[in-house]
């Protein structure tokens, strides 16, 4: 079967020149943006370990960092996520 050739007709908004200069009068002065000041580690939470978790150090070759990094963002998890799925594939049947 066939697709359809037609296109859907979009409609362009519309403008309102008065409402957008009232919205300028009224609205804060144009500027930069204040950047958002988020810490990947929050200072209340930096050296805790969750309940039920241990903290350790790993030393792993500067090579594999990366190709870990990249395979726990493709597969939406944290590096943490993913080296406890690694121990649990591997050694938690044994």
């Amino acid at each position: 079967m066939a697709k359809s050739k037609t296109q859907p007709t979009i409609l362009k908004p519309v403008f309102d020149p008065e409402a957008a200069l009232r919205f300028a009068s009224e609205g804060e002065p144009a500027g930069r943006p204040e950047p958002c000041r988020q810490e990947k580690n929050p200072p209340e939470k930096a050296g805790k370990s969750r309940a039920g978790y241990t903290e350790i150090t790993v030393l792993i070759r500067d090579e594999l960092l990366p190709r870990a990094r990249a395979e726990a963002a493709r597969k939406g998890r944290t590096l943490d996520e993913l080296i406890e799925k690694l121990i649990t594939k591997h050694v938690g049947k044994h």
